[in-house]
């Protein structure tokens, strides 16, 4: 198990090293060179010029720092690593060592959950997982969509049919309902970067014969900051990733005749099923492969097709239980709730995007570019390029197995189908490409071993390991510190503790009208003219708010059998867009995606409505995370009336913030049915 030689294929010999050495040159590519900020566009890595100053700057530190101490130490070295290994090895070869490894990492992940990201949902997406797994916790797959859901409508939740629920798949939500049942949604997505941890050192196994290797990819995996950070959220990429790591697992021990063969490939068809049902792009990229390397393995050892039964049913009970959600959401077992909500061109490819842009090759190599060199940067947090690493195992790599093989195809396929895929996702690191840092952690721990089998234990050998310990330092001392006051500090609306905050204020039962900005309210009035979100969004941003707002005003006042349906209104609304070109960010408003004309003469509403904002506002989706009895909806003026009919025995406060400043908390204001009703 220590030897440092390849794990030869079932034929007896390892692969041509190529794949690997193409991987580096995707790396080097298009993590760094700059290459969307050289292809004109709208889109441009902001970070660049920081972060390459950064590199520059740290990087005579840490290659300088260590060839001094490589020179100053070089007596010394070789016993220090012989002793090390001596001490180390019989720890690392325990049975515990992967269990005590993952221990470590979920008390990381706990603390990270509640003391940097107090526990709660903050961003759009999170929130409404969490509504989801609310519903679903309570036996429910959808609510009755309410007869006027401008008041309640968010982001990514579809209203249609009668019908409301969260446009994404049931896998996230699902997770997220088992800690809901204990009112603790926020220990699921550490409970799952420990499954994770467990899932990968069992993946490891059948990809590394190095113990030591081993043992420092399961380290890196576990405790880099993307992993710890995005391992105390609730966002369905760590969920989705621990069924990944058990398809892969299942898969890799099954055919490589580890273990027991039938019951792993069930556990990887099972993990590959949860995960189309969690994130279902990230499952095709890792399950095509494994099918292709089942397919390999069985055209020279026929046998193997008894494994077929066993994987199939594996992925049959989370795919049939998708089908069977849809079916009860959608209405057609075979349409996501994606594109019920966005349409058909919410999916891969290079077309109209739901707000109206256009993907191009060029916008995908754009993003691809972004999301390597944010890697980069969030990954290890070094202040060293964080895929330096990666690039020269690659490199350096002599041979290649199966598994390894498996998964740079993988890793290769899921970059290349976010490349045909329009959004940027963002969130605490290129979100998209969590999936990818098994692959790194893993070629990461080789760096060390590569540059010794090539250098020897030279030089050149101990300037890069002491370079890697400085590297290390630098990000446990400085910057990883930095970006955790980063993240506590972020996100202050969406922390606010609505219960807690009702309690003191003594508001109990009551209705609370949500001052949201000018801007939001316009889009929730479109949402409940049932005007398509994309297509409302695309409006909002090229219209001035003001002649918006007057021309939803104008259809709300209509009789309801006499107004448009919400595409003809959206269509409608789509003429008002002529002078876009025009149009500036608000300067009257706080909200500066409010859009203005120039020039333009505004009503006294409008006005009012614009010193509103000025006044102070917040957030109407983190309020969905309230416990206690109280109704929250949104502030609409002209419109109240028809909640104050729907409620009429509570009581009626209005919660906003007492200025437009930043740390200005919302508060509970008493007001009367009839300053409500006439506002």
């Amino acid at each position: 198990m220590n030897s440092t030689a390849p794990i030869p294929d079932r034929d007896g010999h390892g692969g041509s090293p190529w794949p690997a050495r193409l991987a580096a040159v995707a790396l080097i590519v298009f993590g760094f060179l700059p290459l969307a900020n050289w292809i004109p566009g709208e889109r441009e890595i902001g970070i660049w010029h920081q972060a390459t100053s950064e590199w520059l700057n740290a990087g005579f530190i840490v290659v300088g720092g260590g060839y001094v101490l490589a020179m100053l130490l070089r007596n010394q070295s070789e016993r220090w690593r012989a002793r090390l290994a001596h001490l180390a090895t019989p720890i690392l070869a325990r049975r515990g060592t992967v269990a005590v490894v993952a221990l470590v990492a979920l008390a990381t992940y706990l603390m990270v959950a509640s003391g940097v990201f107090s526990r709660r949902a903050l961003i759009i997406d999170e929130i409404v997982q969490v509504m989801q797994a609310r519903m679903m916790a309570s036996g429910h797959l959808w609510i009755p969509t309410p007869d006027h859901p401008e008041f309640t409508a968010v982001l990514n939740v579809v209203s249609a049919g009668g019908k409301t629920y969260s446009h994404f798949p049931p896998g996230g939500p699902a997770v997220l309902m088992l800690g809901e049942l204990f009112s603790a949604a926020w220990v699921m997505g550490p409970i799952c970067g420990f499954l994770s941890v467990l899932l990968f050192g069992w993946l490891l196994r059948a990809l590394e014969p190095r113990l030591v290797v081993r043992r420092l990819a399961l380290l890196l995996f576990a405790l880099c900051p993307f992993t710890a950070f995005m391992a105390g959220t609730h966002m369905n990429h760590v969920s989705g990733l621990t069924f990944l790591l058990l398809g892969m697992a299942g898969t890799a021990h099954a055919l490589t005749g580890r273990g027991r063969p039938v019951l792993a490939i069930f556990a990887g068809g099972l993990g590959f099923g949860l995960a189309a049902a969690t994130r279902p792009l990230d499952a095709v990229a890792f399950a095509l492969p494994a099918a292709v390397w089942f397919l390999f393995v069985a055209a020279r050892d026929r046998t193997q097709w008894r494994l077929v039964p066993a994987a199939a049913l594996g992925v049959a009970i989370p795919v049939a239980a998708l089908l069977v959600v849809q079916a009860r959401t959608t209405g057609s077992a075979l349409r996501m709730a994606y594109s019920v909500m966005w349409g058909s061109n919410v999916g891969l490819g290079f077309h109209g995007t739901p707000w109206g842009d256009q993907h191009t090759p060029m916008m995908g190599i754009e993003l691809i570019n972004l999301y390597f060199v944010r890697l980069q940067v969030y990954l290890f947090e070094a202040s060293v390029p964080s895929l330096v690493p990666a690039v020269v195992a690659l490199w350096l790599a002599r041979e290649l197995r199966a598994a390894d093989r498996y998964l740079l195809g993988s890793a290769a396929l899921l970059v290349g189908l976010y490349l045909a895929y329009w959004h940027d996702g963002f969130f605490l690191g290129p979100r998209f490409f969590y999936p990818l840092l098994p692959v790194l952690a893993l070629w990461s721990a080789r760096f060390p071993g590569a540059v010794a089998a090539r250098f020897g234990h030279r030089q050149l050998y101990w300037s890069v390991i002491y370079s890697v310990l400085i590297a290390a330092g630098i990000a446990v001392g400085i910057n990883i510190p930095l970006r955790i006051g980063q993240y506590r500090n972020s996100f202050t609306t969406s922390r606010w503790d609505a219960d807690a905050a009702a309690e003191r204020a003594g508001v109990n039962n009551a209705l609370v009208f949500v001052r949201e900005s000018f801007g939001a309210e316009v889009i929730a009035r479109m949402w409940g003219l049932g005007v398509p979100p994309g297509l409302a969004e695309q409006v909002y941003k090229h219209v001035d708010a003001c002649r918006l707002h007057q021309a939803i005003v104008r259809v709300e006042s209509l009789p309801a059998a006499d107004r448009p349906s919400g595409p003809e209104t959206g269509r409608m609304l789509q003429g008002l867009m002529g002078d876009s070109a025009r149009l500036i960010h608000s300067p009257f408003s706080p909200d500066t995606t409010e859009m203005v004309l120039p020039g333009s003469t505004y009503t006294a509403e409008c006005l009012r409505r614009m010193a509103d904002d000025r006044a102070g506002f917040t957030l109407y989706p983190p309020l969905l995370q309230a416990r206690s009895g109280n109704l929250f909806v949104r502030d609409l003026p002209g419109r109240n009336a028809l909640m104050l009919d729907a409620y009429p025995d509570r009581s009626t406060y209005l919660l906003r913030p007492s200025s437009s400043e930043l740390a200005s908390e919302p508060r509970f204001e008493r007001v009367s049915r009839d300053s409500l009703r006439a506002n």
